[in-house]
Parts: C-alpha cells; structure tokens; sequence
C-alpha cells in the first residue's frame, strides 16, 4: 500500500505541475541535444558548406571590396562573384566567426540558434491556432524528425529563412487577430529579412494572400505585403547587376529550376521515396490519417448540419501556408532532385499533420488507443535513430583531406585551381591557398597558362577527358589522387617517378617476389603515427623481374589486428605514367604517392598490407620475402599508428556542454522575455 500511495502522490504532484509550456522545455533540451551532435567536427558530411568559404572570404578581403555580395574568390583584385543566394546568411555567420574564431562549431552555432528559434515560434503558432496539445506533438515531431535534425546544423541558409518564415507567419495570425500596426510591421520586417536570406521566402507572401482571399480579410494589406516582397526581389537584382552584372544570370539560375532532368512519373517516384525516407514512414502514416479524416469531414459536414468554419479556417491555413515545400517542389522540381536536401521545406507541414493525425488515433473510440499510440511514438523514434545513424555515418572525407594535402605541400601564395561545384567549395575553404574556381574546361585552361598552379582539383570525369588528360601530362600534371567524387592532379617537381640504375638506400627495405613477375624492394615513409584526416608521403620500389604483358594494379590494405579491411587505396602502377607492360627487366621504378586516413577510422594500430593485381581476373602470389610476412597474396609490410585529433576525440563532451550553454541561454532569454515555464 506504501508504495502504491507513493506513486499516487508523484503522480498528483506531476499532474498539477504539469503544463504544455514545461513539457515543451523537455522536448526543447532535445531539440538542441541532436542539433549539437558533431558540432566540432571538421566537414566530412555532406554539406552545403559554401557559407563557410563566403564568411570566410568576407573576413579575408573585407565587406566593403565584394560590396556586400557573396564572392568565391578574387581575381586581378576583382571579385569572382556567386550570386545564386543572396548575403544576408553568410554575412551573420562571418560575424560570428569574427566573435568566436574560425572553428566549424562557430560555423554551425548560426545555423543552431536560428532553427531552435524557428521551434519556439513554431510551437507558439500552432498553439494560437490549435491549443497546447496539438503544438506540443507538433513541436515533438519538428524537433526530431531525423532529417531535419541533421539539417539544422549544416551550414547552409534553410533553418535561417525558415525562422523568418515562422516570425513571418507568427506576425500575420497576430495581426490578423489584433489588426495591431506593430505585428503588421513586424510581418513586413521579416519577409525583407528573409528576402535578404534566400529566395524560397517569395514564396509565402503569395499563400498569405491566397489565404486573405478566401478568407475574405486583410485582402488590401497582404497586396501591400506582396508587392514589398515583389519589390525587394527586383530591387536585389538591380543591386546584383549594377555591381556584378548578373541579372540575366540570376534570373536564367532560377528559371533553369523550373523544369525536371527526367519524366513527371519517374520525378515523382524519386521524390516520394526520399520523402518516406527523410522523413520516416510513421510520420507518413500520421499525414495519411490527418489528410483521410480531414476529407471524410468535408464530405459527412456539407450535407449534414455545415461546416464549422474555425475548424475549416485553421485547415485552410495549413493547407495553404505551410504546404510552401509542397509549392517549392512542384515549381523548382529540378532543384529538388538535384539537390534532396531541399525536402527541408516539408518539414512544418509533415510536423503539424502528423500531430493531427496523433489527435485522430486519440479520439476515436477505442480502448487501447494509447497503446496504438504508444506504438507509433516508438517506431517513429526507433526510425529516428537509425536514420539519423544513416545521416552521421555518410563522410565525403577526401574533399577535407585534399585541403589538408594542398596546405601541406604548398606555399602559402601558391594557386590552385578547384571546380566550381557545389560541396568543392569544402576544398577551397580548408585549402589556405590563393583560389581560382573555374566552370569549363577554357577557364581551367586559362588558369593553367597564367598562373601554373600547383594543384587542380577536379570532378571525376567532368573536365577530365583524354584529351585533357593528355594535356596535363603535357604540362608536367600527374594525377595523385582519384575517386568517385575528385581527382587531384599536382604539378610535379621532382617528379614522382623516377627509374632507377642503382638501389638507394630505403628506409624500410622488403624483398618481396610477386610472382617472379617483379620484386618489392621496400618504402619509405615520413612518418608512422598520423591523426585522422592526415595525409602521409610514401615512396615504393620496385624492380622488373621479367618483361609482362600486363598492366598491374597496386593495392594496399590496412587491416586491424585480426586481419579485417578498415580502409583500402588502389591505384594503377606509377601513377598510370608508366604501366607495368612497358617495364624493362632489371630495372627499377621508384614511385611517390600519398595515402589518406579517412575520418571514419578508429584510434589503433593497423598492418599495412600490399599486393598486386589485375581487377576481376588475376592476382599475384607473394612468394618470397625476406623482411616482413604474407598471407598468400598479401605482404605485410608495416604498422602504422592513428590517433584522433581534439575534434573527434571529445566531440561528446563538445555536444554536452554546448547543449548544455544553448539550452541556459534559451532559458534565460525566455525569462528576460517573461515567459513562464
């Protein structure tokens, strides 16, 4: 009886404790607690992270040179303008940046603050319009929808407009409630702002006044609201093209979007398997039943006894005004499959319709709803961790490894040249080096002859043809590096093959038969303790032991200790320069290559182990070696050390305590506003 008399007295206490305010405040402390995961983390993950490279340049070159318009570099002292997105994001991460320093957790606090904001108006609205228990779900499913929880810590501008979406929206309920002069400016003051952060704001002047219309209010004020909305986007196209002449750019930018690189059909299968997947399939079934039981409203109320017009008005609304990512995506449907992460602008009205759907399980009559309930919550949370497992887990780790391998081998006024595509924008940010982004081969080329610059970085097949090919080698260019995203080619001197007339000394000396084809003299390394994203000089020997007819392939495994791949690297015999079939017998071949240790390695120690063959038809057997050991095909050949740099090592105590600072400083700012909780 005790104890059943005590959990009675918790519970009593909780249930006159509780408010939807103080359960909002949990949710909230989750908000920011997967928002702050990897917060410190160098950008490994796929990220739009071109702010990060304007901020930068911003701070390098000064406001006042690129007129405040966003630039990737600057050439003969002009600025290489980008006037895709306009400044306003860039230029309030730069000035955080200023405050905290260049780190990539100042990067992302932007980012953060506004999206946790964006949630707090979020909740707030729906609350005026629904009550505290639908905002509540609502604020639930915003908060940790695995998709949207991921995006808002990438640096890119979609929690920023999106905060300016939610003020926007907050002003017009209240002026339309109030008609208060001061929420009608507050309305005007957050769509010019958000005008001034991405273009997608344009369109939520439009579903306001759509809403007005068939409401039948506030009709000449929201034309007013438009036409501001109107005038701010001709007025930065003139801006954009008195100084950067790019009107016409801009304007054919945002029309090339307009249409899909592939059928209707196959556009819409595409779509709605990354919505289920981005967005998890409860969330889904949730919409399903809100949509479901909202027509089967219509249908049972128009010949009954009418519709209730409240309940009709807070549905228009909805279906209105937060189904702006809905308008986005039929609009700009080659934006949307070129780029997924666009899908970010489905995320209120996901939110607010599987709350409406959680309110349907509610009420209908059954007596273990809540466990149906219970159900859907769990699946929906289980989803969530997995996927956000699948969104954490993807590294794009060779793009802040070829900037950390051009700071290493450069000087610091050396030019480099880097494709002007979207995540490549990463390289030019971590590469300290004076940058030339190029779009066509004839730019690159140009760039070449002017400049010689020690690195190109390319798109893998996009410029790179044989007939480039042949003209980089032409140049004294090698390629160093290639995978399915880049390769690097690096202007050589000395080169990085050599043939050799007599053994040198090697610091790691191996006699090593392959075969009786050719003979592993041994390697040199710079070092053999490295951190993650470090990039090591090595040097292999090698000597013909008779004429092949083949071109061998080298790889090279880096095992733990029982012998499992944790990464590989393969690549053609030096460098493709000089294949295997056109070796000499008796001669020897020294070749230098770079080795990359990807940020999804543990700490440990690793062997290394090296072998040769052909893909998808032959390899060569080790058959003799004098120092060292085999497995078969395999020669081992080292060890290496990998240890983890600050930034892996205590990114849990980085997410911790920036959680921890965020949500006191929301707390504070909630009390300083006079908010309760």
């Amino acid at each position: 009886m005790r104890i059943s008399e005590t959990i009675d007295r918790v519970k009593s206490k909780v249930e006159k404790s509780y408010t939807h305010d103080r359960a909002f405040i949990i949710i909230f402390f989750f908000a920011i607690l997967v928002r702050c995961y990897e917060i410190t983390l160098p950008y490994i993950k796929y990220a739009d992270d071109s702010t990060s490279l304007f901020a930068k340049n911003f701070l390098l070159y000064g406001y006042t040179q690129s007129h405040f318009i966003l630039f990737l570099d600057v050439f003969h002292d002009l600025p290489h303008y980008y006037i895709a997105h306009p400044p306003f994001f860039p230029l309030i991460v730069s000035f955080f940046v200023k405050i905290f320093g260049l780190h990539e957790w100042s990067f992302r606090l932007v980012p953060i603050l506004f999206s946790l904001g964006g949630i707090i108006l979020f909740y707030f609205i729906i609350k005026d319009l629904w009550g505290g228990k639908i905002a509540l779900f609502s604020s639930f499913f915003m908060s940790l929808m695995p998709f949207v929880a991921y995006q808002d810590r990438c640096i890119d501008s979609f929690s920023t407009v999106f905060f300016f979406i939610y003020l926007s929206i907050y002003a017009y309920l209240k002026w339309y409630k109030t008609n208060s002069k001061k929420y009608l400016l507050l309305l005007i003051v957050a769509v010019v702002t958000g005008c001034l952060t991405d273009y997608y704001i344009h369109l939520l002047p439009p579903c306001l006044l759509l809403y007005s219309i068939l409401t039948k209010k506030r009709l000449k004020t929201m034309i007013f609201v438009v036409g501001t909305s109107l005038s701010t986007y001709i007025a930065g196209i003139a801006y954009v093209n008195y100084y950067a002449n790019g009107a016409k750019s801009l304007i054919l930018h945002h029309i090339s979007k307009t249409s899909p690189p592939i059928s209707i059909f196959e556009y819409i299968y595409e779509i709605s398997n990354s919505i289920i997947h981005y967005y998890t399939l409860p969330i889904i079934l949730l919409y399903i039943i809100y949509i479901t039981s909202f027509i089967w409203y219509l249908i049972s109320h128009k010949n009954s006894y009418g519709i209730n017009r409240e309940y009709f008005e807070k549905n228009l609304f909805i279906l209105i005004v937060f189904s702006i990512g809905i308008i986005y995506i039929l609009l700009f449907p080659s934006s949307v499959y070129i780029d997924r992460h666009a899908l970010y602008f489905l995320s209120p009205f996901f939110s607010i319709t599987a709350a409406l759907g959680v309110t349907k399980i509610i009420d209908i009559r059954y007596k273990r709803k809540r466990v149906i309930l219970l159900i859907v919550l769990i699946i929906f949370l289980i989803c969530t961790t997995s996927t956000l497992h699948f969104f954490h887990s993807q590294t794009v780790v060779d793009l802040w490894g070829a900037g950390k391998m051009i700071n290493m081998n450069t000087d610091q006024n050396d030019t480099v040249l880097i494709e002007k595509t979207g995540i490549f924008y990463t390289v030019g940010y971590y590469a300290d080096r004076t940058i030339r982004f190029f779009r066509s081969e004839q730019h690159w080329k140009k760039y070449s002859d002017e400049e010689h610059p020690k690195y190109i970085v390319f798109a893998s097949g996009q410029f790179t043809s044989p007939h480039s090919h042949s003209i980089l080698n032409s140049k004294n260019y090698t390629l160093i590096y290639y995978s399915n995203f880049l390769e690097i080619w690096q202007l050589h001197h000395p080169p990085l093959v050599e043939i050799l007339k007599t053994a040198p000394p090697i610091q790691y000396p191996i006699k090593a038969s392959f075969s009786d084809k050719m003979e592993f003299l041994g390697y040199d390394i710079d070092k053999t303790k490295f951190e993650i994203g470090e990039i090591s000089h090595i040097t292999y020997y090698w000597k013909c032991l008779e004429r092949m007819e083949e071109n061998y392939t080298v790889f090279v495994h880096f095992t733990d200790k029982d012998g499992k791949i944790v990464f590989q690297q393969e690549h053609p015999f030096c460098h493709g320069e000089y294949p295997t079939n056109d070796w000499k017998e008796g001669e020897m071949i020294k070749e230098k290559y770079y080795s990359f240790i990807p940020a999804n390695v543990k700490e440990g120690v690793y062997n290394v182990r090296i072998g040769v063959y052909i893909p998808h038809k032959e390899r060569l057997d080790v058959i003799l070696t004098e120092n060292g050991h085999w497995d078969g095909w395999r020669l081992v050949i080292g060890k290496i050390n990998i240890d983890m740099p600050w930034e892996f090592k205590y990114k849990t105590h980085a997410w911790l305590i920036s959680t921890l600072c965020i949500y006191l400083f929301f707390l504070i700012m909630f009390r300083i506003l006079g908010l309760k909780f």
